[in-house]
């Protein structure tokens, strides 16, 4: 293992490491008021102020794709190792399978979306994807870490899984481009 010395200037090292705690920072909030909103949404007499901090939050979230996709695998990735060791002991629990089943799915969700952290540019359609998959991450956590665990948390992050495998197979603006281009007859100058 080899160390390099930072050859930035202090001054863009601070604001770096503010980005990275900014970022946190949000991330909790953004969690914090996803289960306010769910649980008034769930209450029932609460709903007229859930909904509005739910649209609120798929709002910003919306507006804000391109900043937290880098970064976006870190969550379901972070929920499956820590649920690694209920993966070890979910056999001896009478409801096994959601510790189980839980620690696969958000493993198999930071393996499937990791790609998104590695393009340039965001397309409309990927952005969608994003949504879709953070949406299910936020609901899939929120049963699972309520106070009782149901198999609700499996079937979110399933689908959240599905939508960002089914993903994999949409091809680029680029790739339709050429696929079109390369499906017309055979000529001499090509």
């Amino acid at each position: 293992m080899r160390f390099t010395r930072d050859r930035r200037r202090p001054l863009e090292q601070a604001k770096s490491g503010l980005r990275i705690a900014g970022a946190l920072v949000a991330s909790v909030i953004v969690v914090a008021l996803f289960g306010l909103a769910y649980s008034r949404i769930l209450d029932g007499r609460h709903s007229l102020t859930g909904w509005p901090l739910m649209i609120g939050l798929a709002t910003s979230l919306a507006l804000t794709v391109q900043y937290w996709r880098s970064w976006f695998f870190c969550l379901p990735g972070y929920l499956g190792v820590r649920s690694s060791l209920w993966f070890l002991l979910g056999w001896f629990s009478p409801k096994g399978f959601i510790f189980i089943g839980f620690a696969l799915l958000m493993l198999a969700m930071a393996a499937t979306s990791f790609r998104f952290s590695q393009t340039a540019r965001v397309r409309a359609f990927d952005r969608a994807i994003l949504l879709v998959a953070a949406a299910c991450l936020l609901a899939s956590m929120l049963e699972f870490f309520g106070r009782e665990q149901s198999a609700m948390a499996l079937l979110f992050a399933a689908v959240g899984d599905l939508v960002l495998f089914g993903s994999r197979f949409y091809p680029s603006a680029r790739s339709r481009q050429r696929a079109r281009h390369d499906s017309g007859p055979l000529t001499l100058n090509r």
